[in-house]
């Protein structure tokens, strides 16, 4: 029970900061391949940067917040 205490009203905010600033990732994923070009060496199909966000509402404390800033 001293352990349950300690980790969750002792050493609670640390361990929410934690998994707060543990739900954004940024991944880069490198692909292998290059510009395809026609028989005439004119580029026909090229690589460029894509994302993705996820956002779950209900583990937003202020949904409408999080809608603003990402209507940026």
């Amino acid at each position: 029970l001293a352990r349950l205490w300690f980790l969750q009203i002792q050493s609670g905010s640390k361990y929410r900061e934690k998994a707060d600033n543990n739900r954004v990732r940024m991944l880069d994923i490198v692909a292998p391949r290059g510009n395809i070009l026609d028989s005439e060496g004119r580029t026909i199909i090229t690589n460029r940067p894509s994302f993705n966000i996820v956002w779950v509402k209900e583990d937003s404390p202020d949904p409408d917040e999080i809608i603003k800033k990402l209507s940026l």
